[in-house]
């Protein structure tokens, strides 16, 4: 069976990860609801290995939140000839509060693991990335993407 979009637990994402943020959504109950009816409702799609999210044919994790909460105007970039919403885009979103709330951020090492905060997801995200050098990759918005048949 190919890979599919599918729920995964808390053991899961957390297992070999070395840095996970953990963000709440800035929105009203029923926009959650919606949301979270989308989301359920795109399980099952065939994985998205190319991480184009001008498609509906086959998704990624990015893509499944981006199509199911696209009131939060995620950034989505021209990368290697496809449009993607890169996991940075969302934490730099939430770092900036722009309809998402850092809850935490963690961190590992290669024995333990540490909560930096918000402050620490900051830091990390600037360090990785660094000084942009050159023209930055044209952004459209997620919400203008449209939506996936369910």
């Amino acid at each position: 069976m190919p890979p599919a979009v599918r729920l995964a637990s808390l053991d899961e994402v957390l297992s070999g990860r070395d840095a996970v943020l953990i963000t709440r959504p800035e929105l009203s109950r029923t926009e959650k609801r919606r949301g979270l009816d989308t989301m359920l409702a795109l399980v099952g799609r065939p994985f998205d290995f190319r991480f184009d999210a001008s498609t509906c044919d086959t998704l990624a994790c990015t893509e499944v939140v981006c199509r199911s909460f696209p009131s939060l105007g995620f950034p989505v970039r021209e990368a290697f000839g496809a449009y993607a919403l890169f996991p940075d885009d969302i934490a730099a979103q939430a770092i900036r509060g722009e309809g998402l709330r850092v809850v935490d951020y963690v961190r590992a090492t290669e024995t333990a693991w540490s909560a930096p905060g918000l402050r620490g997801a900051m830091e990390d995200v600037a360090g990785f990335w660094g000084p942009q050098s050159g023209p930055p990759a044209p952004v459209t918005m997620g919400r203008d993407l449209g939506t996936c048949p369910l």
